[in-house]
């Protein structure tokens, strides 16, 4: 069977029906989308502190139910700056469960050569689990966004 008994192709003119364009515009909707398709985030920053003192290299997790979760990492001066899409756009709007962690990699002394890591907690391991976590933040636009945690063992 050729395309032209197909009736893809009209055979007096040699051009696609009008209709076959339409359709192949409206399959390729679904993949590019119409708009970003994100929710809205806010900037969001903040301090971690454990026992009075700045945390550097820690690990921040906003998450709410129903949207994608915002991450962070503290600097030197144990400040971190969120992230759901691209870096500093921050978090979503709302309630939010705030996980906290810090892990070091250490060597097992029975087997050096592991290729297996494990990994040691440098904070309470509750601030680092989301249904221990007592940590929560309220994301708000037009707000400050700047939360302190205080970490305490």
């Amino acid at each position: 069977m050729t395309t032209h008994q197909l009736g893809f192709i009209q055979p007096t003119t040699g051009r696609v029906p009008a209709w076959l364009g339409v359709l192949c515009i409206l399959c390729t909707l679904p993949v590019t989308g119409c708009g970003s398709g994100r929710p809205d985030t806010v900037p969001v920053t903040g301090t971690v502190k454990h026992n009075g003192n700045l945390v550097a290299g820690a690990d921040v997790m906003f998450i709410a139910e129903g949207t994608r979760s915002a991450t962070g990492k503290t600097d030197a001066e144990g400040r971190f700056e969120l992230m759901t899409f691209v870096p500093g756009d921050g978090a979503a709007e709302g309630e939010h469960t705030v996980v906290i962690s810090k892990k070091e990699e250490i060597v097992d002394p029975a087997a050096p050569d592991s290729p297996y890591k494990q990994m040691r907690d440098l904070l309470p391991p509750r601030y680092g689990n989301p249904a221990q976590s007592d940590l929560t933040a309220k994301v708000e636009a037009g707000g400050e966004n700047d939360f302190p945690f205080e970490l305490t063992d």
